[in-house]
């Protein structure tokens, strides 16, 4: 609990620009400014330990002296007698997602009122993130914060079996191939619910990178609509 580094992967090494021996039995300032410090990891750190985890974005720097945003998830970890002996911590480095951020603040007025006030849901992705994400768009996959949808894969609310067809529907936009721009396929919302989903991709260009830009529907009650009707149909169908 003292912020001495007892271990640490790879990924979290490399995000660093470190090598693992360079990093175990360090202190945890490191990977932090004075001010990020005093800013944001001391009272992020504090709320770990009063409410047992936390999440939340925290400043880092790495070992060639350039700072970045991550999103950090902190649990305690106890002992055998239960009393804590240490914190463990994941880091996501979100340069990227905030750069899409600061990409649609700085974009025209008129796509920033489409992107938010749509009546469809649009996200932003690049491989298997969401990078930005409207009201609309959460309010299918059944979220409140961005922040959280976001940091889920793609892939995770997709039905398992429509997963690697999406898997390599992504692949192929990743590659600016879009035969195929249009996927139905089924999710499970965040409140367990299936629903059936329409997607319809296409490329979108910020700062130079490429992004793809899905526009979804909902196409449950559309679907249950017409069900009903041919089945009743079927029912009244002269012998």
């Amino acid at each position: 609990m003292d912020g001495t580094i007892r271990f640490c992967n790879q990924a979290w090494a490399k995000m660093h620009g470190y090598q693992i021996y360079e990093i175990v039995g360090k202190n945890l300032s490191i990977f932090h400014t004075g001010e990020q410090m005093e800013m944001d990891v001391v009272p992020f750190n504090d709320l770990v330990v009063k409410n047992g985890a936390h999440s939340g974005e925290v400043g880092h720097i790495k070992k060639d002296g350039t700072i970045f945003m991550t999103w950090m998830s902190t649990t305690i970890l106890k002992d055998k007698n239960g009393k804590p002996a240490g914190l463990v911590g994941i880091a996501r480095d979100i340069t990227e997602r905030n750069r899409t951020k600061e990409a649609l603040v700085a974009s025209e007025e008129k796509y920033r009122r489409l992107f938010e006030d749509s009546i469809e849901g649009i996200g932003i992705f690049k491989a298997d993130r969401f990078t930005a994400a409207n009201k609309a768009l959460l309010d299918i996959f059944g979220y409140s914060e961005p922040d959280e949808f976001v940091n889920i894969p793609l892939t995770y609310h997709v039905a398992l079996e429509y997963r690697n067809l999406f898997r390599e529907k992504i692949r192929e936009w990743g590659r600016g191939e879009f035969s195929s721009s249009r996927l139905e396929y089924k999710i499970f919302r965040r409140d367990g619910q299936i629903r059936d989903i329409e997607v319809s991709v296409t490329q979108l260009i910020i700062q130079g990178e490429n992004y793809l830009q899905g526009i979804f529907r909902d196409l449950t009650d559309r679907l249950i609509a017409e069900s009903a009707l041919q089945r009743s149909q079927e029912k009244y169908r002269p012998l």
